[in-house]
């Protein structure tokens, strides 16, 4: 997941939803563009548009920790964390 996260980095856009399992997953704009009743499933929490270009570390903070406050698993989050290179420590004092 890492790896297709970290290649979405380039682009205008790409979507991480909240699986209902907890789990936060990351699709390429191709996915929400070409087929876009994809999210429009029970198991799609929440869907975010990331963008890479124009989001700095607060849109990723703050997403996380709606994904955080809606369900998703600290092995999600700290996923992310680390793939955009937030220190969890200072996320977790920010958001307590």
């Amino acid at each position: 997941m890492k790896e297709l996260i970290k290649k979405q980095v380039g682009t205008d856009e790409y979507a991480i939803y909240l699986h209902a399992n907890g789990t936060l997953i990351c699709k390429v704009n191709s996915v929400y563009k070409n087929e876009p009743e994809y999210f429009e499933s029970d198991f799609v929490k929440k869907v975010w548009f990331v963008k890479p270009r124009e989001w700095t570390i607060k849109e990723y903070t703050e997403m996380l920790q709606e994904a955080k406050d809606l369900g998703a698993s600290s092995d999600s989050i700290k996923e992310y964390l680390d793939t955009w290179s937030i220190n969890e420590e200072s996320f977790y004092n920010f958001n307590n």
